[in-house]
């Protein structure tokens, strides 16, 4: 048997001499650069695309030039359907708002609900920071500078089967400052609310609403039904509304309507027909069936007339065509036989009286993908209609969740501008993210493609 001496040597004789190439240490370095000129090139296509990724984000999201100098109010002619990611306005930035609209925001994980206001000086569209607001209706003042809105909150009992949340309150957001003044309403389980809120005047909120009887753990019945509670007056200024008794409930639209009871508010008052001195409210004609926010009755200037979609002797449904009446004063008859206005049909809403002779109302015909609206001039007499405001988007009842500061519908026409379109920032996060993984894998292949050289 060979000894481990022997062993050993056999196995180094098997050994093949291996001569080291002479240009070992300049491959080396050859390799090295290559990865280093590699690795630069990678980082610098990376960062360009990033930065303009983030550059056409931040391109997209500016706004553009203002429609009117600050402090002259105009009435755009054209109204865009707002980006879900648009701003949200900081203090008073807006001022009085000319428009607003219901819209979803956008956020991380999900939309909520939101309110996009158009500036009355600008024409500078955002979202409104109104806190804890309910998904209900929300009410724009004549002057363009309150909006109230209903916001949920924890109720004292058992809340309310509601995906938003019980309502528990309202608050007043005024668009001069960006303030907001919150008042609770006490409640077992919730508010029932609808559309109960509209604004009188400029300072002057009417709140209707009621109590619902039964949360979570209580029988159906009681879950779904509701207890009606006094009307109450908001006096702009006031720590809180105040109940008032009235000659009759008021089931509140914006503005000055409640549209289901054909109640007319006039003069500060909400007072039967035929009550001296005058005539300031009045039932008029059938319900209408409407499945949107428009106001359908409006209440001319001198408070002697009054304007509504529908009538006596029309259908109750809507769009329609208007009808006008006169008020009667010291009668015990509510009006003079209603006059429908000719070549109105097709109208939705009576927004609100422009003077003597015009009517501001949403109109528009039939499409193949629903009602193309625009607020219209209408004048009573003639039926003949001038547009005011074209409302731009895919023609559908979304139009319709259009609200207009009544009091600004006579300023002077100025070209509207389109809001921004900002980039939805999930997106742009993402697009960021695949580029950096695409970098780290470029950069991993070659270095494995050079190693393996």
């Amino acid at each position: 048997m060979p000894s481990l001496q022997e062993r050993m040597a056999d196995l180094a004789d098997d050994v093949v001499d291996v001569v080291p190439p002479g240009d070992l240490w300049a491959a080396e370095r050859h390799r090295m650069v290559v990865v280093r000129r590699s690795t630069l090139l990678v980082a610098a296509v990376t960062l360009a695309l990033v930065g303009l990724l983030l550059g056409g984000a931040w391109r997209a999201a500016q706004p553009p030039p203002p429609a009117a100098p600050r402090g002259e109010v105009g009435l755009p002619d054209r109204l865009f359907t707002p980006s879900p990611w648009l701003p949200t306005a900081q203090g008073g930035e807006l001022g009085r708002l000319v428009a607003l609209v219901s819209a979803e925001q956008g956020t991380w994980w999900r939309g909520r609900p939101g309110v996009v206001g158009v500036s009355a000086l600008t024409g500078e569209y955002a979202f409104l920071d109104l806190p804890n607001m309910a998904d209900e209706p929300v009410a724009l003042a004549p002057d363009g500078r309150h909006v109230a809105f209903w916001t949920v909150g924890t109720p004292s009992g058992s809340p309310t089967v509601d995906p938003s949340g019980p309502i528990t309150g309202l608050s007043v957001y005024d668009a001069a400052t960006g303030a907001v003044q919150h008042v609770e309403v006490p409640t077992e389980h919730g508010l029932e609310v609808g559309e109960g809120m509209f604004f009188a005047d400029a300072n002057t909120l009417v709140i209707s609403l009621g109590q619902i009887l039964g949360g979570v753990g209580d029988p159906d019945m009681h879950q779904s039904s509701s207890r009606s509670m006094p009307t109450l007056v908001w006096r702009l200024g006031a720590a809180a509304p105040t109940p008032e008794e009235w000659d009759q409930r008021v089931d509140a639209m914006v503005p000055f309507v409640a549209a289901r009871d054909g109640v007319v508010w006039a003069d500060g008052r909400l007072v039967r027909a035929g009550t001296p001195p005058a005539v300031r409210a009045a039932r008029i004609g059938p319900g209408l069936v409407a499945s949107h926010q428009t106001p359908v009755v409006a209440l001319g200037p001198d408070a002697r007339r009054i304007a509504r979609v529908g009538g006596a002797g029309l259908s109750g449904r809507s769009p329609n065509r208007v009808t006008v009446w006169s008020v009667r004063e010291g009668s015990d008859a509510c009006c003079t036989r209603g006059v429908v206005v000719p070549g109105s049909r097709g109208t939705f809403g009576v927004v609100s009286w422009l003077d003597d002779e015009h009517l501001a109302v949403m109109q528009g015909p039939l499409t193949n993908g629903g009602y193309q609206v625009t607020l219209n001039s209408l004048d009573r007499a003639t039926g003949e209609a001038a547009l005011l405001v074209e409302l731009d988007g895919p023609p559908s009842g979304d139009l319709l969740a259009w609200q207009f500061a009544a009091d600004l519908l006579t300023a002077p026409s100025v070209t509207g501008q389109k809001p921004p379109e900002p980039w939805d920032p999930r997106l742009v996060a993402a697009g960021v993210g695949c580029l950096l993984v695409a970098a780290v894998v470029a950069l991993w292949r070659v270095r494995r493609r050079r190693v393996a050289r």
